[in-house]
């Protein structure tokens, strides 16, 4: 076994699944103060996850996804059965869309309003139409994101018949890898990771969590 996935990497990934649950359940039975809790922490756990995307191990770096051209070419030629440390090419492309995505529809949500009770902290700096726009975007993007999951979700399938465990990888760190190729990590990583997070969740829970939290 290979080790592929540091620890922060196989943390955003979770929390993120329960996050985006909770988003969703919460924005569909209309408990807004929850909603908002929940958006500013995804906030904060994406912002952590792009930094870590910079400076964290190997696999975890957006200069390591494969999306390349030449890359898809490759992984076409040889039917999918080419191995990689992290993500395949196609597996590369959809990380992209996901974090094109998530990114797009935290950023509107903190322009959107229910027209009733809860307003975005920045909708008061917002044109009418600006604060519209956002408000469409935050209400219909969550449809992109079921269906990417649904992609992603019949990607692991079919990798699972294939013999790897992608599930499993990300939750133990590991890959079965015939060449081995190296891991690049940090033997601090995680509390490079935790750093981070604290350094841009403190200002979050400041200026955002806490009014609501007061609020409620």
């Amino acid at each position: 076994m290979t080790h592929a996935w540091d620890l922060p990497t196989r943390l955003f990934h979770w929390l993120n699944l329960l996050l985006l649950v909770g988003l969703w359940w919460s924005g569909e039975n209309s408990e807004m103060d929850i909603h908002q809790l929940l958006g500013f922490s995804y906030l904060g756990l994406l912002l952590t996850r792009l930094c870590w995307g910079v400076i964290g191990s190997n696999s975890a770096r957006f200069s390591y996804l494969t999306a390349s051209i030449k890359e898809l070419k490759a992984f076409i030629a040889a039917r999918g059965n080419k191995e990689y440390l992290g993500h395949n090419p196609i597996g590369s492309l959809m990380v992209i869309a996901f974090f094109m995505v998530f990114s797009l529809q935290v950023f509107s949500g903190l322009f959107a309003s229910d027209d009733v009770f809860v307003e975005g902290p920045l909708y008061a700096y917002a044109s009418d139409e600006l604060a519209s726009t956002m408000g469409w975007l935050h209400h219909n993007l969550f449809d992109v994101i079921m269906v990417l999951a649904a992609l992603h979700i019949v990607a692991i399938i079919a990798h699972r018949l294939k013999g790897e465990k992608l599930t499993s990888a990300m939750v133990t760190g590991t890959k079965a890898i015939a060449d081995k190729p190296a891991y690049l990590g940090y033997k601090a990583n995680a509390l490079i990771a935790l750093a981070i997070w604290l350094a841009i969740n403190l200002p979050i829970y400041h200026y955002w969590i806490k009014p609501v939290l007061e609020g409620m």
